[in-house]
């Protein structure tokens, strides 16, 4: 069993923390790696949060924690967890596996569950899945890292399911600057009809998150009654949009007409997807 002390500390925590630190388990058996390793800058550049990867070798992804599914993708191929501590989660089983439109997985949980650490979360054919996308390896990235930090990993060696992996803690919110608020100024609202092959999924999630973040306005975007904060990957992965749905966008403050047209233009194209892929089937 790996302790504390045989792992890497993190030299960058970006608060004091609020509470002791909790571990993260593998969700499945395989060599552990850097997230800076992973052929995709999505996952590499941290877009959609901090972790790390694991190249598997066996064909059950389990649950690191206790907590809740949040976003089972339609494909099957993603996942996403809210812990019980409130860490977000999104464990991804292979890379461009959304284009395998759900072939070679089988999912064992559904949206809203309760699951146990080492619960069964999704089963794939490792051979078929091995043989069609780029990639095996299986990102476990931490997401809301403004509320959580990354204190201690496990990387560059084999590792068991169940095994701890990924060491995090709670943060101290930051205060807000004296007479600091949003402004009402400038609120805008647009519609726009998503055209990537795909829909939202975790590569677009993570661009659309990492746009509005740089943007000086509040926005959010809504889905057939669904309302999510635009810096939030997983909720955005959450609203389940595919091609041809309309999505809202809301923003609100200094330069809200320009942040929406920034978000929107990013939605009406094909999010990084290639142009020419047939979408996913609509779901069920």
């Amino acid at each position: 069993m790996t302790s504390a002390s045989d792992v890497p500390v993190s030299a960058e925590v970006p608060a004091t923390p609020a509470a002791p630190s909790v571990w993260l388990t593998a969700p499945i058996a395989g060599w552990a790696t850097a997230l800076a390793d992973v052929p995709d800058p999505v996952f590499a550049g941290r877009v959609l949060g901090d972790g790390v990867a694991i190249d598997p070798c066996e064909s059950t992804l389990r649950s690191p924690c206790a907590g809740q599914v949040t976003t089972l993708h339609r494909a099957h191929h993603a996942v996403t967890l809210r812990a019980a501590n409130g860490a977000e989660l999104l464990i991804h089983i292979g890379l461009d596996t959304v284009a395998l439109n759900g072939e070679g997985f089988t999912a064992h949980v559904a949206e809203g569950q309760t699951v146990a650490a080492g619960d069964a979360l999704i089963d794939f054919d490792l051979e078929a899945v091995a043989n069609r996308a780029p990639s095996l390896l299986c990102p476990i990235i931490l997401t809301n890292l403004d509320a959580f930090a990354i204190v201690g990993r496990v990387e560059g060696r084999a590792v068991a399911a169940g095994e701890p992996i990924l060491e995090i803690v709670a943060l101290q919110p930051a205060a807000s600057a004296p007479g600091e608020a949003a402004t009402a100024a400038g609120e805008a609202r647009l519609e726009v009809t998503l055209t990537a092959p795909y829909g939202i999924h975790a590569r677009p999630a993570g661009l659309i998150a990492q746009r509005a973040r740089s943007l000086g306005a509040e926005i959010t975007l809504q889905f057939k009654g669904r309302r999510v904060s635009a810096r939030s990957a997983i909720g955005i992965m959450g609203l389940g949009a595919a091609r041809g749905d309309v999505v809202s966008v809301l923003a609100r403050g200094a330069e809200g007409q320009a942040a929406a047209q920034a978000i929107a233009a990013l939605l009406s194209s094909d999010m990084g997807d290639a142009p020419g892929a047939p979408p996913l089937p609509a779901a069920a």
